[in-house]
């Protein structure tokens, strides 16, 4: 979802009908929300969280998608998009394990999970690069359990 769509479904399931309004919402001026519109500029993370949870999406998604966007040095965009990936994909591994599990499912649910731990092991090892650690106390991921 873009910035654009992003906007319009906050809109909507606020019952928000104008962008202006929306503005007074998140506590910007009208004309920062018309150029996170037209690609002018992107919300801040806090903004975008914001939205997020204002459309009812995956703030996480949303926030590695605009810093993403955001980003000048391609590197650094790189890396952003990487987590986009892990994001993307742990946020798949967590609904396919509410699915009712049929055989073909519990594969899913495994390449799903092995693609989440490479996206892990990658960002720790950008991590690890450029001298930073995961937070005390983030969980690790665990393998979901498959059910025969």
């Amino acid at each position: 979802m873009n910035i654009k769509e992003l906007i319009d479904v906050a809109k909507k399931r606020q019952n928000i009908p104008s962008d202006l309004q929306l503005s007074k919402a998140l506590g910007v001026s009208s004309q920062t929300v018309y150029n996170w519109r037209d690609g002018v500029s992107f919300p801040t993370p806090s903004h975008a969280y914001k939205l997020a949870e204002m459309a009812g999406v995956d703030p996480a998604g949303v926030i590695t998608d605009v810093l993403a966007k955001a980003e000048k040095n391609p590197d650094v965009k790189k890396v952003f998009e990487a987590i986009q990936k892990c994001v993307t994909a742990a946020a798949a591994a967590i609904v396919l394990t509410a699915l009712p599990v049929s055989e073909s499912t519990a594969s899913s649910k495994s390449m799903i999970y092995q693609e989440y731990t490479l996206c892990a092991v990658d960002v720790r090892r950008f991590s690890t690069a450029i001298g930073t650690t995961r937070p005390s106390g983030a969980a690790t991921p665990r393998r979901p359990a498959t059910h025969r």
